[in-house]
């Protein structure tokens, strides 16, 4: 149409050019025709707002349509089309309000605009663009913080949402009991309880919220532990609290009188509630088996216990061993066993795993089962648990079920953990312990044999298994380099009056000896060295016993008796002859005689060539006769240490000495070499 409209016009303009008497006549006419369509529109605009306001949304729409396209649409029409679009519930609402604000961004309308698209999307549930719209409003009306409050809280901005709903608690509108709701439960949900109990305590009288807000309050007293003033507070509205929540307030209730232990009213709310709720609930026939338990009606207790699902946690722990106790009160032992076994299956709480196990334990002797399944669970008990009372009676147990065993080390398993033992029965253990000792000390698993000596010297009835037992036990924590402890347990360790063992007596002293010597004690290691050399048989452990006397000595620094015993080691010659030598040319070093200490330099170099002491050898010979000015010798000795020595310290040190002789000899070139 526009386009036919479009070509006449410009067919009429051609003529209207040839003829200048109708240009002027149809000019005139333009101006009336313009003139009326004009007020032909605002006619219409007004026809449609007319109708808009007399809430005619689709014939305003039909009239505005016509005003909102093409080249003369206005701002102000599309604003009222877009609001009958709205009105209407039309999906294209927003879209007209959004070409709006693209064709005329600078209109008029952005408020409104916005608060009908806040609204739009606030009842389209998109609560995220609702609530940008609404925050982009000058001003927000109480209806418009509380929708704003609700889309903050529908999209679990509870932040937002309380801080909104405060806004509303006091004033007096219709939403100010809603939004005292809200922020109640807001607080609830975030686990101000405090703060929530003040809030739905305003609300116990409110007509839309006093039946439901019992409810919270309750549940606040319950999360609080504050059984009694839940009771208090319940127990009147029990009867009154909206249906939906009555079985909910009578568990409520039955908890709170379960924590004070009125059991007899927790057992009728809990009845009650079951009552209420069809489907079965685990927890709550647990409570109310525990508390027929507490009350002693233990076949109340069963039925109710044995409602309660198998599960993995600590519900099923709890509940299998009250339903073995209520089965045990019955006299009903087998299905006890079955119960107790149960629960001790169960890791959740330890106190109640070793209570239930201690039971199935018990149950497990009393119902006769096969020996090797009872034996296996007694020891298990006693191996796992350390209850004093229990343990008692489990080995009393034990003791009955062991009374022969052919088992060595069963015989001891089961003796070791007996709390009170016969006399014969702590002679027996005595022994048993020494010999499993003395076997993990020859298989050098020193701690194991420790373990073994420690349980044989709880009994010390026999005075040599006692004597004996404290020897290998010191020698084991020797072994283990606990030196302190060696020389504690060697040095309390009493002289025996057997014959037999006078060797043992011997072999305390060098034992001893060697612990202080090890913990640098050197007084100490001299003095049972000593003692020891005095009774000594054995040559290899004498030897021995000479070296670490001259090393006590030389580390004191008493080189006279140092070399002396040196000496004696030398002497004896069995084994080191080396070492001694070496560290006796130290010794003697050390107190002037350098001729007999490079006497014996020599005889190692000459003697034991594969000596590891024969490059400290040739070390020591070179330097004492670079300090004493023998600058040929020592030159001599330090390449000789040179070719034999892989030591990169003694290379380094060589190469230096020689070139300090050749310096301080002015030989400056060959002190070059040397240097380099």
């Amino acid at each position: 149409m526009v386009y036919l409209f479009t070509h006449f016009g410009y067919l009429l303009l051609l003529n209207l050019i040839r003829n200048p008497m109708k240009l002027r006549y149809y000019t005139l006419l333009f101006l009336l025709f313009s003139s009326s369509l004009v007020f032909a529109q605002n006619h219409s605009f007004d026809d449609a707002q007319s109708l808009f306001d007399d809430g005619k949304y689709s014939a305003a729409q039909a009239l505005l349509n016509q005003l909102s396209s093409g080249h003369s649409a206005n701002a102000e029409a599309m604003f009222l089309n877009a609001k009958c679009s709205k009105a209407l519930f039309l999906s294209d609402a927003e879209l007209l309000y959004e070409e709006l604000n693209e064709y005329f961004p600078y209109h008029q309308f952005k408020q409104e605009v916005n608060a009908d698209l806040a609204l739009i999307n606030y009842r389209n549930k998109d609560y995220s663009n609702a609530i940008s719209y609404f925050l982009e409003l000058d001003s927000l009306s109480n209806e418009f913080i509380f929708k704003l409050a609700y889309a903050s809280f529908s999209i679990d901005s509870l932040v937002d949402a309380q801080y909104y709903f405060s806004k509303l608690i006091g004033t007096v509108s219709k939403y100010s009991s809603t939004a005292q709701y809200y922020y109640a439960y807001i607080a609830y949900e975030r686990g101000f309880y405090k703060s929530a109990l003040v809030s739905f305590n305003k609300l116990l009288n409110d007509e839309k919220f006093g039946n439901i807000v019992p409810y919270y309050i309750s549940q606040i007293y319950f999360f609080q532990k504050e059984y009694k003033q839940l009771i208090a507070f319940a127990k009147p509205l029990s009867e009154k609290v909206i249906a939906s929540r009555k079985s909910e307030v009578n568990r409520l209730l039955a908890e709170a009188y379960f924590r004070t232990k009125d059991y007899e009213n927790a057992i009728i709310h809990f009845e009650v509630f079951l009552e209420e709720e069809k489907e079965g609930n685990s927890v709550v026939h647990f409570l109310l088996g525990q508390a027929y338990y507490n009350s002693k009606n233990y076949l109340s207790a069963i039925s109710s216990l044995e409602k309660v699902s198998n599960s993995a946690d600590s519900l099923m722990q709890n509940s299998a061993y009250f339903l073995g106790a209520s089965y045990l009160m019955t006299d009903n032992k087998n299905y006890a066993l079955q119960a107790f076994k149960k629960s001790s299956e169960y890791n959740y709480n330890p106190i109640l795993k070793e209570e239930a196990f201690y039971n199935y334990a018990k149950l497990s002797f009393q119902l006769e089962l096969p020996f090797e399944n009872t034996l296996a669970t007694l020891k298990t008990y006693l191996e796992s648990y350390n209850n004093p009372l229990h343990k008692k009676i489990i080995e009393d147990l034990m003791v009955k079920s062991l009374q022969s065993t052919s088992q060595y080390s069963e015989a001891y398993n089961a003796l070791v953990d007996i709390h009170l033992l016969t006399n014969s029965q702590q002679i027996a253990l005595q022994q048993l312990a020494f010999f499993l000792g003395v076997k993990e000390y020859n298989q050098q698993n020193f701690k194991d044999a420790i373990s073994y000596f420690i349980v044989a010297n709880r009994y010390p009835i026999n005075d040599d298994y006692s004597y004996l037992t404290n020897y290998w036990l010191a020698d084991c924590y020797f072994q283990l380099s606990n030196f302190d402890k060696s020389i504690a347990i060697y040095s309390n360790l009493s002289v025996s009056s057997n014959k037999n063992l006078s060797d043992y007596e011997s072999l305390k002293s060098y034992n001893l000896a060697y612990s202080y010597f090890q913990n640098a004690d050197y007084y100490n290691a001299i003095k049972w060295f000593r003692t020891y050399e005095k009774t000594a048989i054995d040559s290899m452990k004498l030897n021995d016993t000479y070296f670490r006397i001259a090393d006590g000595y030389f580390m004191s620094s008493d080189f006279s008796l140092a070399q002396k015993y040196y000496n004696k080691a030398i002497a004896y010659n069995l084994f080191d002859v080396d070492y001694g030598i070496y560290k006796c040319s130290v010794s003697l070093g050390l107190i002037g005689k350098n001729k007999s200490k490079v006497k014996l330099l020599k005889q190692i170099i000459a003697d034991y060539s594969a000596s590891s002491y024969y490059d400290n050898s040739l070390y020591d010979l070179a330097k004492y006769y670079k300090n004493t000015q023998q600058n040929d010798l020592a030159i001599k000795y330090y390449d000789d240490l040179l070719i034999a020595t892989k030591d990169e310290n003694l290379i380094a040190d060589a190469y230096l000495s020689k070139g300090m002789i050749y310096f301080n000899s002015s030989k400056t070139n060959e002190a070059i070499v040397e240097f380099l």
